[in-house]
């Protein structure tokens, strides 16, 4: 399978629109701050998804197979206090692979070309979190070198 990287461009924005459905789908149950008021019109994830990679300071890639999108990420670098340690570090925000193509090591190709930016970038630390009911993502940070940090808990009132 000869997957390809890529930097994400604004005509991308109806791939991966299919992929945050995807995405949405397996947090589906997991958290209502994610969840959707109301089933969102395919224009609106596309209008979604072309507001993110308009947003500064956030970097996107792709991997095609072909010409198809079969996965994508999205990630920042951000600043810290200026007290720590480690006064900028990356912070992948979210990664999806087509589910035709889970399992094949699609994330774990975008999560090093994101490595990969970061370490040119002067990066030497990098967060994400995970909802640990999504195991499969949860795994799949782990195997990368990610390791467990913190509890986010909410209460619903």
């Amino acid at each position: 399978m000869d997957i390809r990287i890529r930097k994400a461009h604004l005509s991308d924005a109806p791939a991966i629109a299919e992929l945050y459905l995807q995405f949405w789908e397996i947090h589906k149950g997991i958290d209502p701050l994610m969840e959707h008021s109301r089933k969102l019109k395919f224009s609106e994830v596309i209008d979604l998804a072309k507001k993110y990679l308009k947003k500064k300071k956030r970097y996107h890639f792709v991997a095609e197979l072909g010409s198809k999108v079969v996965g994508y990420i999205d990630f920042t670098l951000k600043e810290n206090d200026a007290h720590a340690k480690y006064l900028l570090y990356g912070s992948l925000e979210s990664c999806v692979t087509d589910k035709a193509y889970r399992g094949k090591g699609i994330a774990k190709l975008l999560t090093e070309a994101m490595i990969y930016f970061f370490v040119s970038k002067g990066v030497k630390y990098i967060r994400t979190e995970s909802y640990l009911a999504n195991e499969s993502a949860v795994e799949t940070w782990k195997k990368m070198g990610f390791k467990p940090l913190l509890y986010t808990m909410n209460k619903e009132l």
